[in-house]
């Protein structure tokens, strides 16, 4: 049985990845949505304090940009919709990631959020597969367009099997909208914060935050090292903003994703079907062409070909940031960033459009 779902997984799994977004350039109707979101930005934004205690306000601020409740209510069935509010969160999240990432290369002289730039192409990798998996799940619902499955369900003795896959696939799309947010809440108001106070004053914030989590060692040293990180980052030298950006990568990979995405048991399925690696893009190129996925770069660097891997993956991540680093800058040179980044800002348009 287990190696029944582990095989209906990857079957299912491909076929998803088949249903990818691509922009076709500018969508006419769009402007509604983006003011709603860019005046809910401005609410937010409209009354800030660089006190190195208001940590909590700065954290408020982010969650309230990426808030659905403004938003129609939802028209799917209830099972699906805790994945469909992941969905809307994410294109929300996006948004959050290339507005902010494309305000901090046009103001700063010596951009120093790198993280940022690769988070956003990271987690709209995400809202693709969020989308897939969503689309899938309704139509398996109702066994429609899928006459291989019509086929196992007539049998008892896949019956079981086809029940377990669903349940393991919605579990599995619900940690990784889980994480994606998760990860939102833990970094993205520090680089609000640092837009308005800069980066030395997110390192003092976080040192401060660190002192209330005396009882909370794993906290406490989860912003110690973010501390550090911000301190590295508000540096004029680009080896030390580098190493800065990869700390915080670090700590996301290890303190956030490792235990909420790749260490509870539904993960043993996903890993066992390689659908992990088969999200594990670059989602852009490096300055000298493609960079290489999850698979390629493991096969050329002889590592486990497994993404749950924490040092795997951290490799194959970390490889990302430094290209997509140049990348960037050199974008930026050309005058073309704000075109990379506005096609994910239209794409999380068109999906917010749709409950709008």
């Amino acid at each position: 049985m287990k190696r029944f779902i582990i095989a209906t997984f990857f079957v299912l799994s491909q076929s998803i990845l088949a249903v990818t977004y691509k922009s076709n350039g500018p969508i006419d109707g769009l402007s509604h949505i983006k003011d709603l979101v860019d005046s809910n930005w401005s609410i937010q934004i409209k009354n800030y304090s660089c006190l190195e205690d208001r940590a909590l306000d700065w954290k408020k601020k982010a969650n309230q940009i990426v808030e659905t409740d403004s938003l129609d209510k939802f028209q799917t069935s209830p099972r699906l919709r805790i994945l469909e509010e992941g969905i809307l969160k994410n294109a929300l999240i996006n948004y959050a990631y290339s507005r902010l990432f494309i305000e901090h290369m046009s103001e700063n002289e010596t951009p120093y959020a790198f993280w940022l730039g690769s988070a956003t192409y990271g987690s709209r990798q995400v809202g693709h597969e969020l989308r897939d998996a969503y689309y899938k799940l309704a139509k398996l619902s109702k066994h429609d367009g899928f006459p291989y499955l019509k086929e196992l369900l007539k049998s008892e003795k896949h019956i079981k099997g086809i029940k377990a896959f669903v349940f393991y696939f919605k579990e599995f799309s619900y940690y990784m909208a889980t994480s994606n947010q998760a990860i939102y809440q833990d970094i993205f108001w520090q680089f609000l914060a640092a837009k308005y106070c800069g980066p030395q004053f997110v390192s003092r914030m976080l040192l401060n935050e660190a002192l209330k989590m005396r009882k909370r060692s794993d906290y406490k040293d989860h912003y110690e090292r973010m501390a550090l990180a911000w301190k590295r980052m508000s540096s004029k030298n680009a080896d030390t903003i580098l190493r800065g950006n990869l700390d915080l990568l670090w700590d996301e990979q290890n303190f956030v994703l490792q235990p909420l995405l790749y260490n509870p048991w539904h993960a043993k399925i996903v890993s066992a079907s390689k659908f992990f690696n088969s999200f594990a893009v670059p989602g852009i190129p490096g300055v000298h062409g493609e960079l290489l996925d999850f698979n390629d770069y493991s096969k050329l660097h002889d590592q486990k070909n497994n993404l749950s891997n924490f040092e795997s993956r951290m490799k194959w991540v970390s490889y990302l940031v430094k290209n997509h680093k140049d990348y960037f800058v050199d974008q930026h040179n050309k005058g073309l960033l704000e075109k990379l980044f506005y096609d994910v800002q239209e794409e999380s348009l068109l999906v917010l459009g749709d409950y709008l």
